[in-house]
């Protein structure tokens, strides 16, 4: 998801671009679709796009200012239709859905920038490096696990169809329903992340 909460996590970004350039082949090989070469290293574009945000989308969340982030949300889920709509017009293949979402993920990225607060620079950190290393690590290992918990029957049912059906696009299809039957857990996902855990946080620190 390229507009959640993942500010300034260029280095996760290039590992992901890195991990989905070299999965593209072998993913493409199981799934027996061509289009996959493409798609994945879009994705992984896509999130490097994103760990480029400005720290001040976050920031603006830990003193709930909520209003400059909702508007470049709405604007990045309204690029994204768009892109993708006009992608696909003009080259109807299911890698023009994942080119749209790049274009839209790099808007995204460039607005965050526009937010009021701090520059952002480029800049080494060693301390900064180290921890993030032995808790972020952690936490993305933790996170690759939960994704294929959650998304581990989506990632099979294109093989286990037979190949006249369309695998690519059952999935797709499949991928659609999921995320519809899912609107109630990420709807309370939405106001427990950004509005509930930043109220609490700022109560523990005015303890």
């Amino acid at each position: 998801d390229a507009s959640g909460e993942g500010a300034s996590t260029f280095p996760r970004g290039l590992v992901v671009l890195v991990a989905s350039a070299i999965l593209a082949y072998p993913v493409a090989s199981f799934y027996g679709e061509p289009q996959i070469l493409v798609i994945m290293p879009v994705i992984g574009m896509s999130a490097l796009a994103v760990g480029l945000s400005s720290t001040k989308y976050v920031t603006l969340n830990r003193t709930l200012r909520e209003r400059p982030r909702a508007l470049i949300l709405v604007g990045h889920e309204l690029a994204m239709r768009a892109s993708m709509i006009g992608c696909a017009l003009i080259w109807p293949r299911a890698a023009s859905i994942v080119v749209g979402i790049l274009a839209a993920d790099v808007l995204f990225s460039l607005a965050t920038h526009a937010l009021p607060g701090p520059r952002n620079r480029l800049h080494w950190d060693p301390s900064a490096a180290k921890e993030i290393w032995s808790n972020g690590s952690w936490l993305t290992v933790g996170a690759i696990v939960a994704y294929l918990g959650g998304q581990l029957d989506t990632l099979i049912v294109g093989p286990l169809v037979s190949s006249h059906l369309g695998a690519l696009g059952l999935v797709g299809v499949y991928q659609i329903a999921q995320r519809v039957a899912a609107l109630p857990g990420e709807a309370v996902g939405q106001l427990a992340g950004p509005v509930v855990l930043p109220v609490l946080s700022e109560l523990a620190r005015r303890d």
